[in-house]
């Protein structure tokens, strides 16, 4: 079983890696780019990284 205090740091940081991402999210708000799966790809290894930490 996990650690409750460990679990917490998981989450905050996933929760920060998705504030990250919502605030990036307007530089790329352009049909080309919101389609560009090299950009999808980016935030979401953005946030498996941050949930790997």
């Amino acid at each position: 079983m996990r650690e409750p205090a460990r679990d917490r740091e998981r989450l905050q940081h996933i929760l920060d890696a998705i504030i990250t991402i919502e605030q990036s999210r307007a530089k790329y708000a352009t049909p080309e780019q919101a389609n560009d799966p090299i950009i999808y790809f980016g935030f979401v290894k953005h946030v498996e990284i941050t949930y790997r930490s």
